[in-house]
């Protein structure tokens, strides 16, 4: 419960460590849905539902939303992500890809890279 008396609720269904329902103090509900690995696989509203798709090393790889529109994603053995495809964009490949909190930065396989 928040400090302002609202409250918002969760649901279990027996022996789950995650919650199956939720409603927020505003009357918003979500149901979610989780795989055997009790990773989320799918949010559901009165929106729609939004999905998610996970490879052996709990990467997400696919997650489409209430408009049907999916990314996608693939990554090696190692887990760097190898190629990436958003609703709007076409798949980039062949590409070594890192992020931080405030940059994402690309560079091609054919450049040669210096590590400091």
């Amino acid at each position: 419960m928040l400090n302002n008396g609202q409250e918002t609720r969760c649901w279990y269904k027996e022996n789950s460590p995650v919650p199956c329902a939720m409603r927020t103090p505003c009357g918003d509900e979500f149901r979610y849905e989780y795989d055997d690995d009790y990773r989320l696989s799918v949010i559901a509203s009165e929106f729609g539902e939004r999905s998610f798709g996970y490879d052996s090393l709990d990467h997400i790889v696919s997650d489409t939303d209430a408009l049907d529109n999916t990314y996608t994603a693939e990554f090696d053995l190692m887990g760097n992500l190898r190629r990436e495809c958003s609703p709007k964009e076409k798949p980039v490949t062949n590409r070594i890809i890192g992020a931080t909190p405030m940059m994402v930065w690309t560079i091609p396989f054919t450049q040669k890279v210096r590590w400091a």
